[in-house]
């Protein structure tokens, strides 16, 4: 299971686990294999005071779809994903402006 940590200063602990118990049990029913990772690396999900994303980096994160990282649109995300977005890092063009 998730370890959800709140942060007292900002938010009571209580509140933040139930405000993000529903974007777990999403993860967990659209894309298990990311919550699996969850569990399997016993990953933490804190509370934090403010992200520092700027309104357009707030709305391209809530424009993905969960297929972001899938670079050759086969609809899995594989190794052949990872390799083309390592490539891409290393020119000049963003990964995330490829077709």
């Amino acid at each position: 299971m998730a370890v959800i940590e709140g942060n007292a200063a900002d938010i009571p602990v209580a509140d933040f686990r139930t405000k993000i118990q529903p974007w777990l049990d999403l993860l967990q029913s659209r894309a298990p294999q990311y919550y699996n990772w969850f569990n399997l690396y016993n990953l933490k999900i804190r509370a934090a005071t403010i992200s520092g994303a700027s309104a357009e980096e707030i709305a391209h994160m809530q424009r993905q779809d969960g297929g972001h990282a899938d670079l050759d649109g086969d609809g899995n995300y594989t190794w052949e994903d990872y390799r083309r977005a390592i490539i891409d890092l290393s020119s000049d063009q963003a990964w995330f402006d490829l077709p």
